[in-house]
């Protein structure tokens, strides 16, 4: 299990220099790759945002599903929105990601 990007990133690395030391690969691109292993389970924790909401998955850039919640007054409002392919989920004000976390689901 690794818990950041960075982190996971570090170790694909050094893996991959045993192999051909001019190798590099980016903590971002394996994020994505891990993304598409069955098995491993990536999990996001946010915090306050300081943009404004994304247009785009943070995480796996595919498109955002809004979550919608009723208010006391029965008004439907937008409580925050999710990933249907990766699983992130973000609420209105907090939704930039600060930590992934790296579970390996399959023994």
């Amino acid at each position: 299990m690794a818990r950041s990007q960075e982190k996971l990133g570090e170790l694909v690395e050094i893996e991959l220099k045993d192999i051909d030391r001019s190798f590099q690969i980016s903590p971002e691109r394996v994020r994505r790759i891990a993304l598409e292993i069955p098995g491993i389970d990536v999990k996001v924790e946010t915090r306050k945002s300081r943009g404004k909401r994304p247009d785009k998955c943070p995480v796996c850039s595919k498109e955002l599903d809004s979550l919608y919640a009723e208010n006391l007054d029965g008004e439907r409002i937008q409580v925050g929105f999710k990933c249907s392919s990766c699983g992130y989920r973000g609420e209105i004000e907090e939704f930039d990601p600060m930590r992934y976390e790296f579970v390996l689901t399959k023994g």
